[in-house]
């Protein structure tokens, strides 16, 4: 009876331990895409390939300004963000859990891949233009030889690779054109001095909207911080990025004129006053302690001129940890 009682105990004990092993499995992840990304003259390109079928191309004129980030939990997830020629913002987002279907969007539209794995993404007066076509990508091996090889023998994309690189040549044609011929620079450097700050003025007055209109570097940093927030609410970025997220959102204490690189681009050492007016400086950061470390009180910003004539800050303010 004892005999019988054990044996009973043991079979229960066997299957409680099944339930558990199989409970513990771990969720099947799919394997990473093959993937190419690069430049052909200026033109760029994204590349997904999954061994099971799947396959995707973009090709876009952002390649001064690209960030992608990508993870997987059981499911394949990226996402990109970029500024396309004229200082528009665009990104898009793939999510697939079996390497063969996919949920992909522009700009938080949904496209349906059934209509087309072939993206062309580029700027058109003042819109951001989209083109979704299909294509036979089977034989595209994910190296950048192979997609340029492909774009080039593909109309479209030929086509788009033609017009952007024109539209990059009349940009640098029409920003020389606005440099004055007798070598002065003191009217166009004062502009972007004005500029910058304007744009500093407008972060310490809590405008984040007509601030965000006065720059035009990346955003990456921001949207980091607040995942939360849609990558194109500019305004809410600099708000988090002023009032939460340790930016220094101060009015300029003090700016001087460095150099002039480029017909474009302007250097400017700049100096920021805290609220009660003294000079604002940072400290050393995570333990750093080199003599030259100590403290910093200078910091050099970028602006820049863009063919309508306007000039934009390149750089967010300065970050305390």
């Amino acid at each position: 009876m004892e005999n019988s009682r054990i044996f009973r105990i043991f079979i229960k004990s066997l299957i409680i331990l099944g339930f558990g092993l199989t409970g513990c499995e771990s969720t099947p992840s799919i394997p990473d895409p093959e993937t190419a990304s690069g430049v052909y003259v200026h033109s760029g390109f994204e590349y997904y390939r999954w061994e099971d079928g799947l396959r995707l191309m973009i090709w876009h004129d952002g390649i001064d300004h690209l960030s992608c980030s990508s993870s997987t939990n059981g499911y394949y997830e990226i996402e990109c963000f970029g500024m396309l020629i004229g200082n528009r913002t665009f990104a898009w987002h793939l999510e697939t859990n079996d390497g063969n279907t996919a949920q992909f969007s522009i700009d938080d539209h949904l496209l349906d891949l059934d209509e087309g794995n072939l993206f062309i993404i580029q700027s058109s007066g003042k819109d951001t233009e989209v083109k979704q076509l299909k294509r036979d990508l089977s034989d595209v091996q994910a190296d950048a030889g192979s997609v340029t090889e492909f774009g080039l023998s593909d109309p479209d994309i030929l086509e788009f690779i033609q017009s952007s690189s024109e539209v990059r040549d009349h940009i640098s044609d029409c920003i020389s054109s606005t440099i004055s011929q007798d070598g002065s620079n003191s009217p166009d450097g004062d502009k972007a001095q004005k500029t910058l700050i304007s744009f500093f003025d407008l972060l310490h007055d809590g405008d984040y909207g007509s601030a965000a209109a006065l720059y035009g570097g990346d955003y990456e940093v921001i949207r980091n911080h607040n995942p939360g927030i849609p990558p194109y609410d500019h305004a809410a970025l600099f708000r988090n990025a002023c009032t939460i997220n340790g930016a220094q959102c101060l009015r300029v204490h003090k700016v001087n004129f460095l150099e002039q690189p480029s017909p474009a681009e302007f250097h400017f050492s700049v100096q920021f006053a805290n609220e009660d007016g003294y000079l604002f400086w940072r400290g050393p950061c995570c333990g750093d302690d080199r003599p030259e470390m100590q403290r910093q009180d200078e910091y050099v910003y970028t602006v820049r001129l863009e063919c309508t004539g306007s000039y934009l800050v390149m750089e967010m303010p300065v970050y305390l940890p």
